[in-house]
């Protein structure tokens, strides 16, 4: 069975609070303590040090602060049940929210930035595929950071759609195309009817055996990656590892500027060792001087059969999740990947790592592997 892999450490952290301040009476909440506290949060200096305050600064936040114990039921079952369903299965189905959530007929706006990969854009795109049969729904997608003070980030926005549907004055909020996005690299908002927009196609990219993505359809030949978990026993006078962890592919110079705008897709063509298939798989611009910068991922467990080296390769789509990207011209398009996200060469995003796989595994990964970009031509959304 296939499953995207989950974030555990946010996730731990996050439940451990939740159960925690679920603890304390109403009266906490209205003290002087906490009006203090609010009063802080308001305060210039405190903003300035959340402007860049990603996932891996907020689990040392929360891990500092949640110490206390908490309920087995309901917060630390869901831990038991994690350990003993490791994979989407029929009790996760049944305990999905999403699958009702087209029931929902009041308004709602759906907003996230294009940064948080990890946690909460995903679910942002799935609601709003969930409610397309309710006329009432609007998404804001902002860029790197734009969430972090949401009430201040979409503070205008906010107040316009609940003085519209909660004191009934005419603010203008409904007017104009339901989807507002920030584009990054052209920098500027854009508007659109759907997501993704109309007139979007699709351009694939060949992971070709020198590297490089190539538009080629014609390419053979294979690359390999050898992935050893941190707690493999590595016998003493071993040779090195034959094959890098990681393997990264990357387009020739752009000649003009590329504007993606939906869900990149990763067509898998390979082979693996181990039981168990793991993939992190992530995007980047690369600008002329070399500096990239990862735009989105996409993660991957399969359990479902042996993979073995010398049988034919197993086709595996990944779907990494959406995003909005306008690659400029001179620009490059990078793709890496890898069997786990704990090294600087597949970053993991926003800091989140996910729980490594405990298997070694030689994985090899064919030049009929597929890069599928949704392109859109420019302007067309507007």
């Amino acid at each position: 069975m296939s499953t995207f892999l989950g974030e555990p450490h946010f996730a731990s952290a996050w439940v451990a609070g939740v159960g925690i301040l679920a603890n304390p009476h109403d009266r906490l909440y209205r003290s002087a303590v906490m009006g203090a506290l609010a009063h802080a949060l308001k305060s210039p200096r405190v903003h300035e040090r959340f402007e860049h305050f990603n996932g891996e600064a907020a689990i040392g936040s929360l891990g500092k602060v949640m110490r206390g114990h908490y309920a087995y039921e309901p917060f630390g079952r869901f831990w038991t049940d994690a350990l003993t369903r490791p994979v989407r299965d029929d009790f996760w189905a049944s305990r999905d929210m999403t699958t009702v959530a087209d029931q929902i007929d009041i308004p709602v706006y759906l907003g996230c930035d294009w940064d948080n990969v990890p946690l909460h854009l995903p679910g942002t795109f799935r609601l709003w595929d969930k409610l397309r049969s309710n006329p009432n729904v609007q998404m804001g997608l902002l860029g790197p950071g734009g969430m972090t003070w949401p009430w201040e980030s979409l503070h205008v926005e906010a107040l316009a759609w609940f003085d519209h549907w909660l004191k009934g004055i005419d603010t203008g909020i409904t007017e104009g195309p339901p989807i507002r996005y920030w584009l990054a690299g052209a920098n500027e908002f854009r508007a659109a009817q759907t997501w993704p927009p109309e007139g979007v196609t699709q351009r694939a990219w060949s992971l070709s055996a020198s590297g490089i993505l190539n538009e080629d359809d014609g390419l053979s030949g294979s690359r390999t990656l050898e992935y050893q978990p941190a707690t493999a026993v590595i016998p003493k006078g071993a040779p090195p590892q034959q094959s890098p962890a990681w393997l990264t592919w990357q387009s020739e110079v752009l000649p003009a500027a590329l504007t993606m705008t939906g869900t990149p897709i990763l067509e898998l063509d390979a082979t693996v060792s181990a039981l168990n298939a793991h993939w992190y798989v992530t995007l980047f611009d690369v600008d002329p001087t070399g500096l990239t910068t990862p735009i989105t991922a996409g993660w991957q467990r399969d359990n479902s059969r042996v993979i073995t080296p010398g049988n034919d390769p197993v086709h595996t789509p990944i779907s990494l999740v959406p995003n909005a990207r306008q690659f400029l011209a001179g620009h490059r398009i990078q793709i890496t990947l890898a069997s786990d996200d704990h090294h600087e060469q597949a970053p993991a995003m926003l800091g989140f790592t996910h729980a490594p796989p405990g298997e070694a595994s030689v994985n090899e990964v064919f030049a009929t592997t597929r890069l599928v970009l949704p392109i859109l031509p420019d302007r067309v959304d507007l």
